[in-house]
């Protein structure tokens, strides 16, 4: 399978990059700093979910069958990261037609940012 595995360099991305890899998948690793990646056979792409341009990340997820996403903030002041970096990722995703997206859970978020969406998946689908 082919997997984009967006913040790849967290914990939670880390993890799934790890057993990506070991599973045999064609893995592309998304990460803000390619540095604090380690040694994986996995296509590296740099990007900055934070401020994230969609027509930036569509290399990244371009033939994916299916998406992967450990973004999460790592203090209170990245709050926000995950709806703009997800709404970026999933805006990515439309173009070459890949519709599957796995992330985490983002209590932190609906706890801290004001501005969540608040809208049930019918009223706001992702894809």
């Amino acid at each position: 399978m082919k997997l984009t595995i967006f913040a790849a360099s967290g914990g939670i991305g880390r993890q799934a990059l790890e057993q990506a890899v070991a599973a045999g998948h064609d893995v592309t690793a998304v990460v803000r700093n390619p540095q604090n990646l380690p040694p994986a056979r996995a296509r590296i792409v740099t990007a900055d979910l934070g401020s994230a341009d969609p027509a930036a990340l569509q290399s990244a997820v371009d033939g994916a069958d299916a998406v992967l996403s450990g973004l999460g903030p790592r203090s209170k002041a990245e709050v926000g990261v995950v709806a703009r970096g997800t709404q970026a990722i999933v805006e990515a995703m439309r173009a070459p037609g890949v519709r599957r997206i796995a992330e985490q859970d983002v209590i932190f978020e609906k706890k801290y940012h004001n501005s969540f969406d608040k809208r049930t998946p019918q009223e706001a689908p992702l894809l």
